[in-house]
């Protein structure tokens, strides 16, 4: 699957932080996978498009995501839980 999915619970948390953060004129997230703290996902508002990286949708959501992120982060589901503390990637982890 060639693409990451934001499920409703998880969209509807970061369309309330854009709301809050009036700073941002096209808000999206940039997911990505953190390669110097055991591969650990990262997830951040931003409106910002860097030359390299690849853009999705999903729902509502506008994703960016790096290219070398893009071969660990293919597939994945993010969810928001609040019994987990917030965001979820599924795959839960990613391979080194």
């Amino acid at each position: 699957m060639l693409s990451i999915t934001v499920t409703q619970s998880a969209e509807g948390v970061i369309q309330q932080a854009v709301a809050d953060n009036e700073a941002l004129s096209q808000p999206m997230i940039r997911v990505g996978v953190d390669i110097e703290n055991g591969y650990a996902h990262t997830l951040d508002l931003t409106d910002e498009v860097r030359p390299s990286d690849r853009k999705l949708t999903s729902g509502s959501i506008k994703v960016l995501v790096d290219p070398k992120a893009w071969l660990y982060l293919q597939g994945t589901t993010i969810n928001f839980s609040e019994e987990a503390g917030g965001f979820v990637f599924d795959p839960p982890s990613v391979m080194g």
